[in-house]
């Protein structure tokens, strides 16, 4: 993982399916642990999602997840801190 700015996060997520890189990288990004963020499958459908990274072409997805903006595409997962989002949530 690569931390660009205070807390912008990227993950080239390699073996791994994106969501589980993406939890990754959102815990790393928000100083947390994977355990202490709510389910991804709360958000999003992970399996849906790992799904359409699997297939041909060059998809991109965004969305909230845990104070962050999460974009993915086929190579990795870049996470930022929401616009309306000061620093990222200290639990």
């Amino acid at each position: 993982m690569t931390a660009i700015d205070d807390w912008t996060v990227t993950n080239a997520y390699g073996d791994d399916p994106p969501s589980v890189a993406i939890v990754r990288a959102v815990a790393a990004a928000t100083d947390q642990t994977v355990t202490d963020l709510r389910p991804l499958f709360h958000v999003v459908d992970s399996d849906s999602l790992d799904r359409l990274f699997d297939g041909e072409g060059d998809p991109s997805v965004r969305f909230r997840y845990e104070g962050c903006d999460v974009t993915v595409n086929s190579t990795y997962v870049l996470v930022r801190a929401a616009d309306d989002a000061a620093r990222p949530p200290n639990r």
